[in-house]
């Protein structure tokens, strides 16, 4: 699997695939993310589930595996925008919050995410996500 970065400079998205929001975020990640900057993982993944970092402890939160540095929640979220570049990177204003209240955000949209768009039986995700999925 060559993607034209070596995997030092890929990062690996670990998100719920059970989730129709999760999954239709890394579905756009996906096609956004023109540098192939991004791997895909769930997190009942053999590679997330196995993996040493892995501590189970923030199952219900996006996580960022980036140069061995886990990010999760709102710092995931910010850090995916900065790989991303231009024009998405204009989105990067939001630092000026406090990383408490971003957290408070995304937690609230976490807790909710079943209660509006439901869970999903079987993860559907784009070809795009197939391809930079990692087992």
């Amino acid at each position: 699997m060559n993607f034209g970065l070596s995997m030092t400079d890929k990062a690996i998205l670990v998100f719920d695939n059970n989730c129709i929001l999760c999954s239709r975020a890394a579905s756009f990640l996906s096609v956004t993310d023109r540098k192939n900057r991004l791997m895909f993982t769930a997190f009942d993944s053999d590679f997330w589930t196995n993996h040493p970092l892995n501590t189970n402890s923030e199952n219900q939160s996006i996580i960022l595996l980036y140069k061995n540095v886990l990010y999760y929640r709102s710092r995931a979220i910010l850090t995916i925008i900065e790989l991303l570049g231009f024009p998405w990177n204009i989105l990067l204003i939001f630092r000026v919050f406090p990383s408490g209240w971003l957290d408070s955000v995304y937690d609230f949209i976490a807790r909710n995410r079943y209660k509006v768009l439901g869970p999903r039986k079987m993860c559907r995700v784009n070809d795009s996500v197939r391809q930079r999925y990692i087992k």
